[in-house]
């Protein structure tokens, strides 16, 4: 998984070494938070003071300058297969695939508030498909069955692609694995049909960029007019 601080820098999880990276474009100098071995971190988050890593026993937050790690949310009853996490004006967001639910922790300043349920009453997705999330305001979510979902205010958005190159008969993302939302543009990595495709936030087809590489790719970031996608344990620069 790969994450931008939303300052020039790209930041992963390194399960091997029990660390969070976090790289700078421009000058390539690397800042490093270390945990503890046992730590399971299952996806990041990060703005441009600090960092939160998410473990099937809760949250972890640190900040760039004091890199250290400490529990800010602990995992209650309800938690079963957390597997994304968001942070959004300093709000914290855990999607939970098993519980198809995704669960908003109000930030209190130096903690934070009690578990919510984000989406509205009697709104039950089934979101057990779900492979990526990205929250901007609104909560956009991606499947693996090939199907892109607007959220707002915990409430469904009408959202339909229009102009969109399509793979097959059945008109839905072939293997899409990742997704980054800019102001005015959704790129997500279509590993079936080895592309990147951009469309605007009315669902308009915007472009598409397509290369061999990214079959194998498994997340993506955007910054200005270039996307870093990452392959295995490489990241390369690709120009929009």
């Amino acid at each position: 998984q790969m994450r931008s601080d939303n300052k020039g820098s790209l930041v992963w999880v390194d399960q091997n070494e029990a660390r969070i990276v976090a790289m700078n474009l421009v000058d390539r100098s690397k800042v490093e938070v270390g945990g503890e071995e046992e730590d399971n971190w299952v996806g990041v988050a990060a703005n441009e003071t600090d960092v939160w890593a998410l473990l099937p026993k809760g949250v972890q937050q640190a900040s760039w300058k004091k890199r250290e790690m400490k529990q800010v949310i602990e995992a209650d009853e309800f938690w079963q297969t957390p597997t994304k996490i968001e942070v959004f004006a300093g709000n914290v967001y855990v999607l939970d695939s098993t519980q198809s639910e995704i669960w908003k922790y109000p930030t209190l300043g130096e903690t934070y508030g009690g578990r919510r349920r984000w989406l509205a009453a009697g709104i039950t997705p089934d979101l057990t498909k779900v492979v990526d999330m990205r929250v901007v305001g609104d909560i956009w979510l991606l499947t693996s069955t090939g199907k892109l979902l607007r959220y707002s205010r915990g409430v469904p958005v009408a959202f339909a692609l229009e102009g969109y190159p399509y793979q097959g008969e059945e008109k839905i993302l072939v293997d899409p694995v990742a997704m980054y939302v800019t102001e005015n543009t959704l790129y997500v990595l279509e590993r079936g049909a080895e592309r990147i495709v951009a469309v605007g936030q009315d669902g308009k087809f915007a472009a598409q960029y397509v290369n061999a590489e990214f079959a194998k790719a498994d997340d993506l970031v955007v910054v200005d007019d270039k996307v870093y996608v990452l392959l295995g344990n490489v990241v390369k620069e690709f120009g929009l």
